[in-house]
């Protein structure tokens, strides 16, 4: 039986830190795929451990947002 004591933190942990918003991983930070990822810029180049990873996040956010591809051909982080 649970303490009744722990069922507000159990709730509190569960809905703040279960929630599955990761597309991939990266020794620097981890990619969310929520849609306000894409409203403003909170990614650089040097946060990324592959052009592979950062070109993910330039396609799903539709917009470079990010600056990631500046030199305008498509391509983040080359």
């Amino acid at each position: 039986m649970i303490p009744k004591i722990l069922i507000p933190i159990l709730l509190i942990l569960f809905l703040f830190g279960c929630t599955e918003r990761y597309v991939e991983e990266s020794p620097s930070l981890e990619f969310q795929t929520t849609s306000n990822e894409c409203s403003y810029n909170i990614y650089n180049c040097s946060d990324f451990n592959s052009q592979e990873k950062a070109q993910k996040i330039f396609e799903l956010c539709k917009n470079d947002v990010h600056d990631l591809d500046r030199d305008n051909d498509g391509v983040a982080c080359e």
